[in-house]
């Protein structure tokens, strides 16, 4: 054979195994007869989302309304078949009853820098048990107790800011998630970094900096990222991209940070009542090793969580918390602003529990119950993340159908929150859908902000204690009220992965005498 030849056999083996590899999944769902969304070459059901047509959140809110009324649906993302489950019965079997079969969330492993392959997020099988079994006692309710004055001072934070410019002009309006992620940045940094920052007149720090870069990415990456994901690109390669969901220069800052403060707590014997204290006291806890099965627990053989893990749950609460905390608070300033009734019933509930002369305490934040109705109304209708993602970790058959390792099963909390059959009126805000009778009547399968399951959020409560604090001492300062620049009706960012508003949300602030 002559080289042209050779060469143009070469070429045609690679394009045929490129076309194999394509479209090796094509019928996956219709062959096994789950219903489905017929796929496109390439972009499998995902070419609104590629060309940013649609938001995430929309996109999957517009999929289970098409699929509503079948347990599960089958999806084509690129070329990798992913069950949606939607039935909120099976949910439970998938998150709690038959957990083990679905114990990881789907990860790609990138050649990425600092401790992100460590994060909790990220951890998968026994490694996972065992560092979400050291780092749950920093979350108890007596530890988070503890952490109430750290909050509390960012939250003192944030209105002496507001008063210096309110004192100014009287009142101000204000793009409202910048406030907020300001306070989640103080917050977070204080309880999860050890650090004390006002972010709101330093804008000079490295940490700040740094902070409210985290998720700059080139262009460039987040398309090569886009391709690992579309085309299930194998891990021995995926793992020699230089390539991370974040920005590298916050990871190496944040790290930086943590050992820095954790040498200045060993060098100088002291201690607070922070995450990051927590984490580094459990390494010297032990932790039981766990087998391959629930029965497979030994008493004798025992590990320690290592530095590296300890170190990089602060950076996880970090990422986990900035844009959850900040997006529930913002997202429930917008809401109270256009509903005053509502308003009002959150600040009576308020000052009912924090008189002038109270101390705002742990107990005193857990009596606010119409405000915790509130957040609660507020990530239902704004739920952070649009679905829950799991992989199966042991074959099981699911209501007749075969679900075989390592295949992707999605929970569409998007869908589920936004659903009349359980939330009638689903785009009306109301705090009352999350009453003690109310929510009684409701499956607890069709709310999930937080996921559910051992494998739920660990951070839930730190995050709605963060939250209350805030907005207990927004409401008792200030009225929130929309004006002209105000965002009506709301519109999601189609770039963001997170729930973002399209337009940045411009409230008024008025001070109460």
């Amino acid at each position: 054979m002559d080289l042209p030849s050779f060469i143009l056999s070469v070429v045609l083996i690679i394009l045929l195994f490129l076309y194999w590899f394509l479209t090796r999944n094509y019928n996956f769902w219709e062959s096994r007869g789950v219903p489905c969304r017929k796929q496109e070459f390439l972009f499998g059901n995902l070419k609104d989302r590629v060309f940013l047509k649609t938001s995430f959140h929309e996109f999957i809110q517009d999929f289970y309304k098409e699929m509503k009324g079948k347990p599960f649906a089958g999806m084509y993302e690129g070329t990798r078949p992913v069950l949606f489950v939607l039935d909120p019965d099976l949910i439970k079997l998938i998150l709690v009853k038959h957990f083990d079969h679905f114990m990881d969330r789907p990860v790609i492993k990138y050649k990425s820098e600092g401790y992100l392959e460590k994060m909790m997020i990220a951890l998968q099988g026994n490694e996972w048990k065992r560092t979400r079994v050291a780092c749950t006692p920093a979350f108890s309710s007596g530890r988070l107790k503890s952490m109430v004055p750290l909050f509390d001072t960012c939250g003192k934070q944030m209105i002496q800011y507001l008063n210096r410019v309110i004192d100014e002009q009287g009142e101000t309006t204000l793009d409202i998630r910048a406030l907020l992620i300001n306070y989640t940045l103080n917050s977070i940094a204080s309880t999860s970094f050890g650090i004390s920052i006002d972010s709101y007149t330093d804008k000079e720090s490295e940490f700040v900096k740094y902070a409210l870069a985290l998720q700059d990415i080139s262009i460039f990456k987040r398309i090569i990222i886009l391709i690992t994901i579309l085309y299930e690109v194998p891990e021995w390669i995926t793992s020699r991209l230089p390539l991370s969901l974040f920005n590298d220069d916050s990871i190496r800052v944040f790290t930086k940070t943590l050992i820095e403060t954790r040498n200045a707590r060993l060098k100088n014997n002291t201690r607070r009542n922070d995450l990051l204290q927590l984490l580094l006291d459990a390494q010297a806890a032990p932790v039981e090793v766990i087998g391959e099965t629930d029965q497979e627990i030994s008493n004798e053989k025992r590990e320690l969580i290592d530095e590296a893990t300890a170190l990089a749950q602060s950076v996880f609460f970090f990422v986990a918390g900035f844009e959850s905390s900040s997006t529930q608070l913002s997202m429930a300033c917008y809401e109270l602003a256009k509903n005053k009734d509502i308003q009002e019933k959150a600040r009576n509930d308020i000052l009912s529990h924090w008189p002038d002369d109270n101390e705002l305490t742990y107990d005193v934040i857990n009596s606010m119950t119409y405000l915790d109705m509130v957040l609660s109304e507020t990530l239902r209708l704004y739920p952070p993340l649009s679905r829950i993602d799991r992989t199966v970790t042991k074959p099981i058959d699911l209501n007749g159908l075969k679900l075989d390792y390592n295949m992707r099963i999605a929970i569409p909390a998007s869908g589920l929150h936004h659903d009349p059959q359980y939330y009638p009126d689903p785009m009306v805000f109301k705090p009352e859908r999350f009453s003690q009778e109310e929510k009684s009547k409701r499956n607890p399968y069709v709310y999930l902000p937080f996921g559910a399951g051992p494998r739920n959020c660990i951070g839930l409560r730190f995050v709605s204690i963060s939250s209350k604090i805030c907005m207990a001492y927004l409401l008792r300062n200030y009225q929130i009220d929309v004006c002209d620049q105000t965002p009506i009706p709301f519109e999601y960012h189609r770039r963001a992965f997170f729930l973002k508003a399209k337009k940045p949300i411009i409230l008024k602030l008025k001070k109460i005498n």
